[in-house]
């Protein structure tokens, strides 16, 4: 136990600065193998014998072991390892200096910048008008986020692909749903349609609503005011917009039509 001490200490006072300390780690180990003394100690009882060192030394002693352990040295050491086990009663445990836990994955959608991570509680209470979840089977969890690329703001729910939702190109992201007040520029969208844009007017729970199929990369929008916002969409897939009242709803994704179709008339 007095050598594999006496490597730790060198291995440290190589790396710092320190007062002399040679002999430290002998003094050391002779006084934690010395066998307990007897003290004598007063109370309102009157005397009585303590058996072993003062309480302070012991828990110097007791730091100074959690030190060498923390300090990732006593790695180099196995003699090491098994002395301050033995010091601090966790022979029979086994010791490991672990590496610090590698970071968190991002949360799905980050590289799309849709704003804050937040949740749809959280949302609902920034935003002026009720937020929209589908209830249709197989979605798997959405993550929420919050923007301000509209002035009351917009909410988006990333889907991750699964059985159900394919993923769009090389993005991790199975559907992407988007919530905000205002309402799509029909001259904007008549402007599409006569240059031959695959765009097919739907209805969605009896709101009038349409379907791009590729080629579009960004949508111009109203807001309540009737200020035009430039809106660019996120996934290079099939969209479909639809309103409630006067907010827009908008799903990107791979889905079919009917597939999308079916997925819009679920929310609730």
């Amino acid at each position: 136990m007095a050598e594999a001490l006496e490597d730790v200490l060198r291995a440290i006072g190589e790396r710092i600065e320190s007062p002399d300390s040679s002999g430290v780690a002998e003094r050391v180990s002779v006084r934690l193998g010395e066998r307990p003394t007897l003290r004598v100690v007063g109370s309102r009882r009157g005397l009585r014998p303590v058996l072993g060192p003062p309480r302070w030394q012991r828990a110097i002693a007791i730091a100074a072991a959690v030190a060498l352990l923390a300090s990732g040295v006593v790695a180099l050491f196995p003699g090491a390892r098994h002395a301050v086990a033995d010091f601090l009663g966790l022979r029979g445990e086994h010791i490991k200096v672990v590496a610090s836990p590698p970071p968190s994955p991002a949360p799905l959608g980050t590289a799309l910048q849709l704003g804050e991570v937040t949740t749809v509680v959280d949302a609902q209470a920034r935003v002026p008008f009720t937020i929209l979840v589908p209830s249709a089977p197989g979605l798997g969890v959405p993550v929420t986020y919050l923007g301000f690329s509209f002035p009351d703001g917009q909410v988006s729910l990333v889907y991750p692909p699964g059985p159900a939702l394919a993923a769009v190109g090389n993005t991790g992201v199975g559907m992407l749903l988007t919530e905000f007040r205002g309402e799509p520029d029909q001259q904007f969208i008549e402007k599409f349609i006569t240059a031959g844009t695959d765009i097919q007017a739907v209805m969605v729970n009896g709101a009038s609503g349409y379907w791009i199929s590729g080629g579009v990369h960004e949508i111009i929008y109203l807001d309540p005011n009737g200020v035009p916002i430039s809106n660019t969409l996120r996934l290079a897939g099939n969209v479909l917009l639809w309103q409630r009242g006067d907010v827009t709803l908008r799903i990107e994704s791979s889905l079919s039509l009917d597939q999308a179709l079916a997925i819009a008339r679920s929310v609730r």
